[in-house]
């Protein structure tokens, strides 16, 4: 018989896709990612929290963009960010019924990760955060927070 209670979770996903926010390195679980997409015009919303800055029309739909530097409070880095730009694109993310844009740079997919921590991310500036957070994780030395997408999503219409 198999104690569960012996048995470690694991709460990272096997594949991930990592990109750039703001010069911050963060992970998402692959299989979230319905697909990345070319960056189109913004149109704004009025009224809307600046975590969503707008609407872009991505094929015959119209997604709202999610600033997921802005929602998770990391710090502006523009400079820093046209240093390292890549180009910017788009992963098309979905929760249930609800799809929406994330703004990304420096895309790349990993399918084995190691040195996975529990601690709170050294990168986030405020501390009510960490529960958007899964976790930081060591890729080729550098620290990069994974983002527990439901709770981001969630806490997103939330704060709308």
């Amino acid at each position: 018989m198999v104690d569960e209670t012996d048995a470690e979770p694991q709460p990272f996903p096997t594949s991930l896709i990592i990109f750039d926010v703001r010069g911050v390195r963060v992970a998402l679980d692959a299989a979230r990612v319905q697909r990345v997409a070319d960056r189109t015009a913004l149109t704004p919303l009025p009224r809307a929290p600046a975590h969503i800055p707008g609407l872009m029309l991505i094929g015959a739909r119209a997604l709202p963009l999610l600033d997921l530097g802005e929602f998770l409070a990391f710090p502006s880095r523009e400079s820093d960010e046209d240093e390292h730009a890549g180009e910017s694109r788009l992963l098309i993310v979905r929760e249930g019924q609800t799809e929406v844009g994330i703004e990304a740079r420096r895309i790349t997919m990993r399918t084995s990760i190691e040195g996975v921590s529990q601690r709170r991310p050294q990168l986030l500036r405020e501390p009510s955060m960490e529960r958007f957070c899964l976790g930081e994780l060591d890729v080729d030395g550098q620290p990069v927070i994974a983002i527990d997408l439901d709770a981001v999503l969630e806490g997103a219409r939330a704060r709308g």
